[in-house]
């Protein structure tokens, strides 16, 4: 299937930095366009001035510069979701959005595998230990024969049932929309059969984008299915948890603790209970913030350029409607 761009004679590029674009991936995306003009821009000014004439624009465009692209017909967003780009005139629009959905595999798998070890090994207890000149010796745990439930299986998903089946020896279950065998999960069940996957695993992985049909899906009566020695680790999105629910459960014993990349809201209030508690330990939202990331984010940039030259399909594609 062909792109549906119409290509212009001279494109007009724009490119903004604040998606952490360092001066190597500039230097690409200069390559990978040499007949393009392409201007990169720092701040919410400059890619309004340089918006009427962009044809593609590399980062968020917001809501409110929209009006401001009127030659506007291909946004990519460098991280994995879509959401700074889904409101209405954007989705009404003619505008082909991409993201770098997949880049990001890596490093969120190794983060959630990260907390589970923390967990496991009891690290948070540890910390404390040290902070306190303490010196007090205690059984910790494996993750070896532990039951992992794996909550989206898109590509951070089967990364991350690879590295706990094959690198940690562990049972590997998850939920998809449409159930299907995939390699290195166990049994993959239906998303209406959430509860059973919850009532089943050691560790709950949290690994999806934001959509209305995921926000609050883990509520008081999912916390608790899950055993009362399970941790929750949310590495997709924090309104995917209802957060009243989730603090009751960790300060009532429901489930032993919750590993929290993705918060809502973010940032955390000063005084969110979240922030004191022993048994949850937080990351400001950065499981993909690595340069790793960007680097195959700016590769697909740079490959969607040709793509688009070349009427080509385009990788990255955002449904407009599930997101």
């Amino acid at each position: 299937m062909p792109s549906p761009f119409a290509r212009p004679e001279a494109l007009h590029v724009v490119v903004r930095l604040e998606q952490g674009i360092s001066p190597e991936m500039q230097e690409r995306i200069r390559q990978a366009s040499p007949d393009a003009e392409v201007i990169f821009v720092q701040g919410e000014a400059a890619l309004a001035e340089a918006l009427p004439d962009a044809h593609v624009v590399g980062g968020v465009v917001p809501r409110s510069l929209f009006p401001l692209a009127k030659c506007l017909r291909w946004v990519h967003n460098f991280p994995a979701g879509a959401e700074p780009l889904l409101y209405p005139e954007m989705r009404e629009s003619n505008v082909i959005l991409t993201t770098s959905k997949g880049a990001h595999a890596i490093p969120i798998s190794e983060h959630c595998v990260m907390f589970m070890l923390m967990f496991a090994h009891r690290m948070p207890e540890f910390g404390a230990q040290q902070r306190e000149g303490r010196w007090d010796r205690f059984f910790i745990d494996e993750l070896a024969g532990k039951t992992v439930g794996i909550i989206g299986l898109g590509n951070i998903g089967r990364e991350l049932a690879r590295k706990c089946q094959v690198g940690f020896g562990m049972r590997v279950v998850g939920t998809a929309r449409t159930p299907r065998p995939t390699p290195h999960v166990d049994q993959v069940y239906a998303t209406a059969d959430l509860k059973t996957m919850l009532a089943e695993s050691d560790f709950v992985c949290m690994i999806l984008p934001g959509t209305p049909e995921t926000r609050g899906m883990i509520g008081e009566a999912e916390l608790r299915a899950m055993k009362p020695t399970s941790y929750l680790i949310n590495c997709g999105r924090g309104a995917h948890v209802v957060v009243s629910a989730l603090e009751r459960a960790l300060r009532e014993g429901w489930i032993a603790g919750a590993g929290l990349d993705a918060t809502d809201p973010e940032p955390l209030p000063a005084d969110s209970p979240l922030r004191s508690m022993p048994n949850v330990i937080i990351t400001p939202h950065l499981a993909g913030l690595t340069w790793g990331t960007r680097n195959r984010g700016a590769d697909r940039f740079c490959r969607n350029i040709l793509h688009l030259l070349r009427d080509e399909p385009l990788e990255g594609l955002v449904d407009r409607v599930a997101g």
